[in-house]
């Protein structure tokens, strides 16, 4: 089953006793929602809430202090389940500083596990001054499995060249430049370009592909259909 990523919305804050929210949507049957979250002063994500069908929000990973600027970066993930409906989500957040998070929603993906088995092998850098950025990742469990990478920098407007071969996201910007970008194949290393002199961070990971249907399971549903016209 092929790979698709939709970007589900963006929002940033400025008071630490607001939400982050994105509008109600129905996602595809058997997805994944990935919320990308960045935020400065100890970022602490209390949970995340809407469309958990399939299986509740959890934490992928939580990188606190990337930079000496005090920024922090999560990322959190949950399956809408088989049958989703329309419905918002909310990302309840406790600190005293600004945020800004990124919604995205993939398709094609392996849920016959836990949400965290959804995902592979990743990696990261971050810093100070270090473009181009590298995330040098594992061996994937498959050479056909999604590469899903995200660039933060504190800039509210710098330029970000992805090597060639990705999809590359909207440019989100608030009090950070956040920006994902994706190849349906593996990257053992991942090339983020950024301005010089700032603070930085790239992360990345590989996102599993839902198993093909087998020859006899998909002679299986053929016949039925025949049957039913």
């Amino acid at each position: 089953m092929a790979f698709t990523v939709t970007e589900r919305g963006f929002d940033t804050q400025n008071s630490s006793a607001a939400d982050l929210t994105f509008g109600a949507f129905t996602p595809a049957a058997n997805s994944m929602l990935v919320a990308v979250i960045a935020g400065g002063a100890s970022l602490t994500v209390n949970g995340l809430s809407g469309h958990t069908g399939g299986a509740a929000w959890v934490q992928i990973v939580s990188i606190p202090d990337f930079s000496t600027t005090n920024r922090d970066f999560q990322v959190w993930a949950c399956f809408p389940g088989a049958s989703p409906s329309s419905a918002t989500v909310a990302i309840d957040i406790n600190y005293a500083d600004t945020s800004m998070a990124a919604l995205y929603e993939v398709g094609g993906i392996d849920v016959s596990g836990s949400v965290a088995n959804a995902f592979g092998v990743s990696g990261s850098e971050y810093g100070y001054d270090l473009s181009p950025w590298t995330a040098a990742l594992g061996a994937f469990a498959s050479a056909t499995n999604l590469t899903f990478a995200v660039g933060v920098q504190a800039d509210s407007s710098p330029t970000f060249t992805w090597e060639g071969g990705y999809t590359v996201g909207t440019a989100q910007t608030g009090f950070l430049r956040l920006q994902a970008a994706w190849i349906a194949a593996e990257d053992n290393s991942v090339v983020l370009t950024t301005e010089s002199a700032k603070h930085a961070l790239l992360w990345a990971t590989e996102i599993k592909q839902a198993a093909a249907a087998s020859g006899n399971a998909a002679r299986a549903a053929f016949y039925q259909m025949m049957e039913r016209n």
